[in-house]
């Protein structure tokens, strides 16, 4: 099938950012979490595009771990932060699937061909043209050909999702490069003339929610990632927006990504590097400090960045940590309350949540600082 003509620039990134707002009006969605930080800032702060790095991991994907809570809770229910890591079987040199687990987090599988060589450091400057990574999980990858990225916006996460028409083939060399996207209908009249599936009517993404293009893939070529086959939009539960690194207490389920105190006092998990959630967006790097310091625990840290929005020039509410040992980053636990009292009192602590980075230690301030220009 031929190549879409390309338009410029400018207009792939106005039409697709007009294309997304009338996806997010469609599924009436009001983003309230976390926003966009400005280019500059991304330029500057690397740290908020791989990371703003979890989803959650997410992540940044991380599972959370609420300081009111004495143990992890299971549950059956799927988290929309969590990452389950199922079994899935996938054949080599072959598309597979990305399907978004959240509206901010997606799940790629590219050929084991590609995966085996695909570099952390690489799969992120790919995925940060699509927006503010926050969450890079390579664990599955040399095994699975699996990566899951999750984005500090859902806008992302769909521009992600509509860069991948039938015709697309996104080359590595270059990262991936702005989609060509008119609408989501066109989309799936492609995908349909593609497959040559016959249907009376033209169903939307808000109708069923899925994005086929079930097109096999092409053996790809030295520096190219072939389009996986289809993707998967999973509307989040009605009046509702998930966010990237947290899910209600009820929900979260045990993960490598999971805080557990009881964990660290054992001895048993010994990283150091988490992301404390759910701050008011009022608190500044200098209230927290500060509070940190009356609280004895400025010394225990090594590395600190709370992301700030520019254009609104206020905190988006999450901090990104690292502490000398694993024994102060439990102690910087059993001290949330106390904390809590210098940066928004009780209603602070009930939204307070903390998850374990995928990014660890010194690695932390290295992808902080490999990005500034």
């Amino acid at each position: 099938m031929p190549m879409p003509q390309m338009q410029g620039p400018c207009q792939r990134s106005q039409a697709l950012h007009q294309h997304m707002q009338n996806l997010l009006n469609m599924q009436d969605l009001q983003p309230q979490h976390v926003q966009q930080v400005v280019q500059q800032q991304i330029q500057v702060q690397r740290l908020e595009q791989m990371a703003h790095q979890l989803q959650v991991s997410g992540l940044s994907q991380s599972s959370s771990f609420r300081p009111e809570q004495s143990a992890p809770k299971r549950s059956d229910q799927q988290p929309h932060a969590a990452l389950p890591f199922e079994s899935r079987s996938t054949q080599p040199n072959s598309a597979t699937v990305v399907d978004v687990l959240t509206l901010a987090t997606v799940r790629a599988f590219f050929p084991m061909s590609v995966a085996e060589n695909l570099s952390a450091d690489a799969a992120a400057r790919a995925f940060q043209r699509f927006g503010e990574v926050v969450g890079l999980d390579m664990q599955s990858c040399k095994s699975k050909g699996e990566v899951i990225v999750t984005f500090s916006e859902p806008k992302a996460a769909q521009q992600l999702l509509m860069a991948l028409t039938p015709e697309r083939v996104l080359d590595f060399t270059n990262e991936f490069a702005p989609p060509a996207v008119e609408r989501t209908n066109e989309i799936l009249e492609s995908a349909k003339s593609s497959t040559n599936e016959q249907s009376s009517t033209s169903p939307s993404v808000e109708d069923i929610g899925v994005l086929r293009t079930n097109l096999a893939a092409s053996t790809p070529s030295a520096g190219e990632v072939p389009v996986p086959d289809y993707a998967t939009l999973l509307a989040p539960t009605p009046g509702r927006l998930p966010t990237p690194f947290r899910s209600p207490a009820k929900e979260v389920l045990e993960s490598a990504h999971q805080f557990s105190p009881e964990r660290v006092a054992q001895g048993l998990d010994l990283r150091t590097s988490i992301i404390l959630g759910g701050l008011p967006k009022t608190c500044s790097s200098e209230r927290f400090l500060h509070t940190m310091k009356g609280c004895q625990l400025i010394t225990k840290l090594r590395f600190f960045y709370l992301p700030v929005d520019k254009p609104r020039g206020r905190a988006v509410g999450y901090i990104f940590m690292d502490f000398q040992q694993a024994t102060d980053l439990l102690e910087f636990w059993t001290r949330l309350q106390e904390l809590c009292e210098g940066i928004g009192g009780p209603k602070a602590l009930q939204n307070l949540y903390v998850s374990y980075s995928l990014i660890q230690g010194t690695s932390m301030q290295y992808v902080a600082n490999c990005c500034e220009p």
